[in-house]
């Protein structure tokens, strides 16, 4: 590898699917044994990290969109009540024909 700049851009390509490990991990084992299972151990640990961060991101967005769907809905059956409570005062306001803000028994059979 030769530098540590030669190494960090062939770990780099390592992860990102520019090189084939197979290919990095035959060089690391001419140089020594112990090299190939490190390199493993960092290619592991790097697409271990990058799936966790992954599924982070679509776990804690799909608990945003249930969150917001809920607010949604009850917002929505808020103001439908509101609307069928609006709509049941009026229709109790056009039977107090008297205007005493009840409805009698004689204002219901008219």
């Amino acid at each position: 590898f030769g530098s540590l700049d030669r190494t960090v851009y062939i770990l780099a390509q390592s992860i990102l699917g520019g090189v084939s490990w197979g290919e990095v991990s035959d060089a690391l084992l001419a140089m020594d044994w112990y090299m190939a299972p490190m390199f493993f151990f960092y290619i592991l640990f790097c697409v271990l990290a990058v799936l966790n961060i992954i599924t982070g991101v679509f776990v804690d967005n799909a608990f945003e969109t249930a969150r917001m769907q809920r607010e949604f809905l009850v917002q929505k059956e808020m103001e439908l009540r509101e609307k069928y409570v609006k709509a049941m005062r009026t229709l109790f306001m056009q039977m107090d024909v008297d205007e005493s803000g009840t409805v009698t028994l004689e204002e219901i059979e008219q």
